[in-house]
């Protein structure tokens, strides 16, 4: 999408500049916001097969 815009930016349409930047900018922090959640879920995922082994010291990691 944003080739696109870029594209149609090239062409003298300024408001498709202005919304590729947009969404450029929005782009790193999204992916750092992913990162993290994965890092969260393989976190959670671990908790709970310790809850379900038993293993009270990895079942109580958050708490």
């Amino acid at each position: 999408i944003v080739t696109l815009l870029k594209g149609a930016a090239f062409m003298g349409l300024v408001g498709a500049a202005g919304i590729a930047y947009f969404v450029e900018s929005l782009k790193p922090p999204i992916e750092e916001m992913s990162r993290k959640f994965q890092e969260l879920n393989k976190d959670l995922t671990q908790s709970i097969n310790a809850y379900e082994r038993g293993d009270q010291q990895g079942a109580t990691r958050f708490y």
